[in-house]
């Protein structure tokens, strides 16, 4: 099994979809359903990729992450239209944790 240090995991996050959901990930009516499966102490990227023409601010419960190789730690990334955020955290808070658009028409 690899350290928590190993970039062992990558889950993209696409938002600005034409469907107006994160990459068609989350279902109001499931809001369980396709969910990231993430082992404990693993090291994660997320890639947040804004396909749309709005700005996104995209918040991650239950942890903080690194922006790009040096950036600060956040649970929040604005992610501009047509740009890609990268954030790295270690898996080591266990439980059900959302990842969600902060903007209101997206709450």
């Amino acid at each position: 099994m690899p350290g928590p240090r190993d970039l062992s995991e990558v889950r993209t996050a696409t938002v600005g979809a034409q469907d107006g959901r994160a990459g068609g990930r989350f279902d109001l009516n499931d809001p369980t359903a396709g969910a990231f499966l993430i082992e404990q102490d693993r090291r994660v990227r997320l890639e947040f990729i804004n396909a749309g023409e709005m700005r996104h601010p995209m918040h991650l419960h239950g942890r903080t992450f690194q922006v790009g190789n040096s950036g600060p730690r956040k649970d929040t990334v604005l992610v501009k239209p047509k740009q890609r955020v990268v954030g790295d955290f270690d898996a080591d808070n266990p439980g059900r944790w959302m990842v969600h658009c902060h903007n209101a028409c997206r709450t």
